[in-house]
């Protein structure tokens, strides 16, 4: 996947500058959620921290090119379970990344304001962690390719400066069971 990263990057960029595309970069971060089934548990976090990088090719004003990272955090939850007829306090970790592709899509809604929506895809890689006071299983680690949407709104403080809130919603899998994420968050994005 990893060639595959940079040849699409080799793409964009060579795209961008036969079209005299506009390149910008933006940073954020927020408040994350990731579905899980928390019955049967003692403790169930179900959102977290995270944040966000990503870069642009602008192809015109109102169509764009992205890649992006996105780090959803980490929830914990825990529960007691039964081993040998001694219960034992399990505990639960569960973290999520994605590296998104993207088409963005603007359009004014004020004087300085717009708002955008992306629709690409995005390689969630979802880590899970058990473990007690007595041992730690080793991590459990998928990946798997799934559909990204975001949608925000852009004020333009300058020419180049803009502050940005924005929500970004895909899915993950861990253990072949999926749940949705998301984000929302507030952010800066600079044009250069």
């Amino acid at each position: 996947m990893k060639i595959q990263t940079i040849l699409v990057g080799g793409a964009l960029a060579l795209l961008a500058s036969a079209a005299g595309a506009q390149v910008y970069a933006g940073v954020g971060g927020g408040v994350t959620h990731f579905e899980q089934d928390c019955s049967g548990t003692e403790t169930c976090e179900t959102t977290s921290m995270g944040g966000k990088f990503y870069g642009g090719f602008a192809l015109n004003p109102n169509v764009a090119v992205e890649l992006g990272y996105l780090d959803f955090g980490k929830v914990k939850s825990s529960g007691w379970v039964n081993v040998y007829g001694t219960p034992v306090l399990l505990h639960v970790d569960l973290q999520a990344t994605a590296v998104t592709a993207a088409l963005a899509l603007r359009g004014p809604i004020a004087r300085d304001l717009s708002v955008v929506g992306r629709l690409g895809m995005a390689q969630v890689k979802m880590t899970g962690k058990v473990y007690t006071s007595a041992f730690s299983a080793p991590d459990e680690n998928q990946t798997t390719t799934k559909p990204y949407v975001g949608v925000g709104l852009e004020y333009s403080f300058s020419q180049k400066l803009k502050g940005v809130l924005s929500a970004d919603f895909t899915q993950g899998e861990i253990v072949d069971e999926s749940g949705s994420l998301r984000m929302v968050g507030v952010g800066l994005q600079y044009a250069f």
